[in-house]
């Protein structure tokens, strides 16, 4: 059936008078604001703004100058495209998610699939391919038919009929999660090994395979996955974004979230796999130079309702978090979508530029990416402006493509209304309609000047030799179709005319393509991976070592010319050098695996990647970086040492063990650090790997490591009780008297406790102490907990809640009135009120359940008063270092746990106020308390900061962060309450609040 953009026959109205019709001067409805309430109607301050017809939208666009807005499909030929996947022929399979955001239930979403019948490059048929979908969010062809992300499943879906319906529906995987519609499953793409990458989101999954309902779930919290399409298996890798998800031309993959609009993923979690001693950082870092929250440029009105919204959350008569000053705009709100453009249209500078959207924004914002370090760096590339940006508040830019005719397409969901239906309070929402726009949608490219249209691609007949010259095509896509192609037809004829490629590519894209297909078809040889060594380009070369891996034990040549990489300038190289090796065994790899230690000891990323290499091969590295002087002499050798002896420690054999201590024997004079480190990390490791009790049977066999172990105690012993001695010095010591037995070192630490010691000093010795298991430790904080500062009581209390035992000595010192409950903030009371020990919950019920958090209502109410107040900000200034410093930064001072407060002055007084003394109200997913449970029966809490294959770490306040192994995690569980305790009414009064509202409100720019 023929489509075309045609006039509807009712009346059009343009955005712009709309807006001058609902909104005043100055740019916001008339707001009667002293008459706000529940029962108030809103309807006058809430107009209904028109959409654009398609054929008037064009006009509402500002593009940056040298290109313009094309568009390529609107209603009725689609609706809602959020995702999109073009095959062989050029053929466009979108995803229309059509039911959001409230009607899961009624299963409207599609997938089409569009064809531009006359080669115009504008979609002029239409099919509905997949029908009867509920909340659909990924699409990506493969063998003919369609892989379809569609929570709680993924699909596969096949046309074998030729009617444009497919007839084939089969679940591959289910267990996404549902609860947040803006967190699902999304974003699927080809990966440069031929596996389908796609994004978990924030709801995270639990998932099975779709014909096995028995198996057992892989967990994909914190992480997204891959699959391979023909074997069907599903892995876990290393990821964390919300929505957008896209890889380069060297398979460096890039996410966004919400307003951390472009994160890097550092490296894959197999990698980190192999080393489960191993606690290692987040996988996505942020790279943005503006900062996460970076500044925007819209030119689209605000929402009427959302003007309204912030300035009821602002009294505190609906909940929720109130954007900015009441103009929830002029930074990302709702990044998504982020793509790196890898086409051939554009002018060359534009190739490997990052787009990001903010669908609240209306606008497309880009960055340039500096590849200098193994961290890239991601820079505003339009100054003042944005790179696309629309009138129309209806303009929803939700996802891109790179396109077969080397152009960057944009989903247009066009929807008068994108927000979370949860936050909209019912007040406002009655006069909405949030399926306004389920009929409606655009999808646009974005044109050079001079651009010419190009016939549409038939890689469907393009022969093997054709689809293998296709892999150095200066487009994108062309590379990325040709290799799947290859990949699905398994020709083993592709061999010869793939090794001609691989070394006389044009481009290294093509010629890291080359590696990668000859690996696809099982026809990848030793002296394929050797040329690609030699290559002139750093990324081939960086991909070829990734390449050895199969060869590294079997190959010598392929093994010296992977060591031969050491010298490589590109720190990308030796990066991947530094995982490889981890591959090999052997003198070689423990020989490289040191030097790269040594000559970047510097780089974290570096280290880390060598680090995941030493599961095995410890000890052997240690031995090698001990026998060069230079490197004994750096600041940073204690660490490194006590890391390595540490991997020895958890995974060696007896022989390895006795090798460490032997050269901890060679250790002497100025070395003794490094020695006393070599010892702390053995018995750690020992410890992590189970042997703990064998530790001193190890360490006699060296008399320099008993003596120095015993003289480290000591030493230890003398310090710590020294009061005169220098706080850093004094910490230290008192981290070294863990490797005493707790009868000897109890008293020294309770002395500590009780005398008139630094704070940071007192904190050590709990940290000290919570490694004993002893209710005598519990004893000791709860008789000196009057006390301590309030830092220290932090400690002190997340001591106190590690262990179970612990837990019950509190609720003891509750009962005996020695305790006050006060002390507990409501996270603490509601972890108790819900303990999974009945007992422990018995005693809580009756000693707390009077302590239940009061209703925050009556609590913001009875604090309204200060709102009227006069505030000093410099006492303001006082209190958020003493009271909000310890999970907040601002003006470079305090700790970055806690959401980035450095627009909050422009959220208003109210705003201020209700989010200090109501947390809970509408929590961010990523401030929720995590409890985790160890198989030793410690007990954790924070937010989850890290998450990867062999670690979990969690924050909290002050900056303290634990990161626990997985090999060691009974359980993890959130009871959905914000890191941000309740109750902070009961250390400030109303004049107080009135000062730390004046000092935030200062801060408004």
């Amino acid at each position: 059936m023929k489509y075309s953009n045609r006039m509807r026959p009712w009346a059009r109205r343009a955005l712009v008078c709309a807006c001058v019709a609902t909104l005043g001067a100055g740019g916001a409805p008339a707001q009667n604001a002293e008459n706000d309430s529940l029962e108030r109607d809103y309807t006058a301050e809430l107009p209904r703004i028109a959409p654009l017809m398609p054929e008037d939208a064009i006009a509402s666009f500002e593009v940056l100058p040298g290109f313009k807005m094309d568009q390529v499909a609107a209603e009725p030929l689609v609706a809602d495209p959020i995702a999109l996947s073009f095959d062989e022929r050029g053929r466009m399979f979108v995803v229309e998610m059509r039911d959001y955001s409230e009607e899961y239930e009624e299963r409207r979403g599609l997938i089409a699939m569009l064809e531009d019948t006359d080669e115009d490059g504008h979609f002029d048929k239409r099919s509905t391919y997949v029908s009867d979908l509920a909340w659909p969010t990924a699409v990506i062809c493969y063998d003919g038919g369609v892989f379809v992300g569609v929570p709680p499943d993924i699909l596969y879906c096949k046309d074998t009929t030729g009617d444009g319906v497919a007839d084939i529906r089969e679940v591959v995987y289910t267990g996404f999660s549902l609860k947040n519609v803006q967190g699902l499953l999304n974003t699927f793409q080809w990966d440069l090994d031929n596996q389908i990458v796609g994004a978990t989101s924030t709801s995270g999954a639990d998932v099975k395979p779709g014909n096995d309902p028995a198996a057992l779930p892989i967990s994909l919290r914190g992480r997204d996955f891959k699959i391979e399409p023909r074997t069907r298996k599903l892995t876990p890798v290393s990821g964390g974004g919300q929505h957008g998800m896209s890889l380069d031309a060297w398979g460096r993959r890039y996410v966004s979230s919400n307003s951390d609009h472009i994160q890097q993923i550092m490296f894959d979690d197999n990698y980190l796999a192999r080393n489960p001693y191993l606690a290692s950082p987040t996988a996505h870092v942020s790279i943005a130079t503006d900062g996460p929250a970076a500044t925007v440029y819209r030119i689209s009105p605000v929402e009427p309702w959302r003007i309204v919204r912030t300035r009821l959350r602002a009294k505190g008569i609906v909940p929720g978090i109130v954007e900015g000053g009441g103009q929830p705009a002029g930074y990302f709100t709702g990044a998504t979508g982020v793509t790196i453009y890898r086409g051939d249209a554009w002018p060359k500078e534009f190739y490997g530029n990052a787009f990001v959207g903010d669908v609240g924004s209306n606008l497309i914002h880009r960055k340039t990416i500096d590849e200098s370090a193994i961290q890239l760096k991601a820079s505003r590339a339009d100054e003042n402006t944005e790179f696309v940006r629309s009138k129309d508040i209806w303009f929803r830019p939700a996802q891109y493509a790179n396109a077969p005719d080397g152009t960057l397409y944009i989903m247009d969901m066009y929807r008068e209304v994108i927000e979370h239906p949860a936050s909209l309070p019912p007040i406002i929402k009655q006069h909405l309609d949030l399926t306004s726009g389920r009929d409606r949608g655009r999808i646009y490219r974005v044109l050079p000047e001079g651009f010419k249209q190009r016939p549409l691609p038939r890689l469907d007949a393009a022969d093997t030799n054709e689809l293998v010259l296709t892999l150095d095509h200066d487009n994108g896509w062309h590379q990325d179709t040709a290799a799947r192609l290859l990949y699905e037809q398994q020709d083993p004829s592709a061999a010869p005319a793939l090794r001609v490629l691989l070394v006389k590519g044009k481009n290294p894209q093509g010629r890291l393509r080359a590696l990668y297909a000859l690996n696809s078809l099982g026809a990848l040889t030793a002296k394929d991976v050797l040329t690609g060594l030699k290559d002139t380009s750093p990324k081939v070369r960086e991909h070829a070592i990734r390449h050895a891996e199969a060869f590294l034990d079997s190959d010598e040549a392929v093994m010296d010319a992977v060591v031969a990489q050491l010298s490589d300038p590109t720190p990308q190289v030796r990066y991947q050098l530094a995982f490889s090796l981890g591959a090999a065994t052997g003198a070689k790899r423990n020989e490289a695996l040191a030097q790269l230690l040594l000559a970047d000891l510097d780089d974290e990323w570096i280290q880390l990647a060598a680090k995941s290499s030493l599961y095995t091969g410890a000890g052997e590295v240690l031995q090698i970086v001990l026998a060069n002087d230079a490197f004994r002499g750096n600041a940073k050798a204690p660490a490194l040492v006590e890391e390595l002896a540490k991997y020895a420690g958890a995974t060696g054999s007896r022989e390895t063990l006795a090798s460490t201590v032997n050269d901890i024997e060679q250790l002497e004079g100025a070395d003794e650090a490094l020695a006393q480190a070599a010892v702390r990390g053995i018995i750690t490791g020992m410890q992590m790997g189970g042997q703990g009790t064998l530790a001193p049977e190890v360490l006699a066999g060296s008399a320099q490591a008993k003596a120095l172990l015993e003289g480290m105690i000591a030493e230890a012993r003398t310090i710590s009780a020294d009061s005169a001695q220098e706080a850093p010095k004094r910490i230290a010591a008192i981290g070294n008297l863990a490797f005493a037995p707790a009868e000897a070192t109890l008293p020294l630490l309770d002395e500590i406790l009780a005398g008139q010691n630094a704070s940071e000093v007192q904190v050590a010795a709990i940290r000290t102490l919570s490694g004993y298991d002893t209710e005598a430790g519990a004893d000791a904080l709860l008789a000196h907990f009057s006390a301590f500062s309030p830092a220290v009581r932090a400690q002190a209390v997340e001591t106190l809640f590690s262990r179970k035992s612990w837990v019950s000595r509190l609720l003891a010192a509750l009962e005996a009135g020695t305790f006050s409950a006060k002390d507990l903030d409501s996270n603490r009371i509601h972890f108790l009120l819900n303990h999974s020990d009945a007992a422990i919950k018995e005693k809580a019920a009756a000693l707390l359940g009077a302590q239940a958090p009061t209703a925050r209502d009556q609590v913001v109410e009875a604090y309204r008063p200060a709102l009227s107040l006069t505030g000093d900000k410099e006492k303001g200034r006082a209190l958020f270092m003493e009271q909000c410093s310890k999970c907040h930064q601002l003006e470079g001072q305090g700790f970055a746990v806690g959401p980035d407060l450095s627009a909050i002055g422009n959220r208003g007084a109210e705003a201020i106020l209700l989010n200090v003394l109501d947390p809970n109200r509408e929590i961010n997913p990523a401030y929720v308390n995590y409890t985790v449970e160890t198989l030793d029966l410690e007990t954790y809490s924070g937010l989850i900061s890290g998450e990867t294959a062999t670690s979990i770490t969690l924050s909290r306040a002050s900056g303290e962060a634990d990161t626990i192994l997985r090999v060691n995690i009974e359980s993890v569980e959130s009871a959905e309450l914000s890191l941000m305790p309740e109750g902070l009414e009961a250390a400030i009064d109303q004049q107080a609040m009135a000062d730390l509202i004046a000092y935030l409100v200062s801060l408004s720019s």
